[in-house]
């Protein structure tokens, strides 16, 4: 039986401090009965406040102010000890302990989890796993020396403008690598088990666009509502006391 001493949770925070103080306390909130919990942040932020709190509530970080998330992925990933991991996106609240489907990973063998897509936004996207929340058995993909990120097939199908912390412009109607792609790709090509479940609602929220601050492109049309949103939800984690519960 899989207990949440074998998963780590794993972001990237980009100049988005309130959101993930709000997702490491829903992380806490769901998880009331462990001590210690795994967590690893990988802090891109060009300010300081978000290194502040992390600091200050003895959260686990990488700082590489600038880096983007995909290649923050690909370098934490390999780091990671804990046999599963839970990847989120920084604007994401966790409503609902992981622990049932960690154990049916555990059962089936599988080695991604979460729900498959394609094209969105007007764009011709390679198959992937949503990567704002999926379950990764980080054994099997040690074992199979699988990367998150393979900079090579994103370059060759000039893919970057999805990889970087900028505006994705023009649409030459090729299709695309998205973050998560290349992974779900080498994946099915080690012949590994993927799971395509698609999440409750009590599962988490996810506040699309709020982690890309700063930037206008076909996906960030609802921004501000989203943003409302999340500002109403949010209140109810304000008073959520992180300190000491993460290893």
């Amino acid at each position: 039986m899989i207990k949440m001493e074998d998963v780590t949770l794993l972001t990237c925070s980009y100049n988005t401090p309130e959101h993930i103080k709000t997702l490491l306390k829903s992380w806490v909130v769901v998880n009331p009965n462990d001590d210690k919990l795994n967590v690893i942040v990988k802090e891109n932020s060009t300010n300081d406040e978000t290194e502040k709190y992390l600091k200050e509530n003895n959260v686990s970080y990488i700082r590489t102010p600038g880096m983007t998330h995909s290649r923050s992925v690909n370098d934490v990933l390999p780091t990671i000890n804990t046999k599963y991991v839970l990847l989120v996106d920084s604007d994401i609240i966790i409503k609902e302990p992981i622990y049932r489907h960690i154990n049916y990973m555990e059962e089936k063998g599988i080695a991604l989890m979460g729900e498959v897509c394609g094209d969105r936004g007007g764009y011709k996207l390679k198959t992937r796993v949503h990567p704002w929340f999926c379950l990764i058995n980080n054994d099997l993909i040690k074992q199979h020396n699988i990367k998150f990120h393979d900079e090579n097939r994103i370059a060759k199908t000039n893919s970057n403008g999805f990889y970087n912390n900028i505006p994705i412009n023009g649409n030459d109607g090729l299709v695309k690598y998205d973050v998560g792609s290349t992974f779900f790709e080498d994946i099915l090509e080690a012949k590994l088990l993927v799971a395509n479940i698609k999440w409750a609602h009590n599962n988490f929220i996810h506040y699309e666009g709020s982690s890309w601050q700063g930037n206008v492109s076909d996906f960030e049309h609802g921004y501000n509502n989203t943003q409302a949103i999340f500002d109403e939800h949010k209140i109810a984690y304000d008073d959520v006391n992180i300190e000491g519960k993460f290893k």
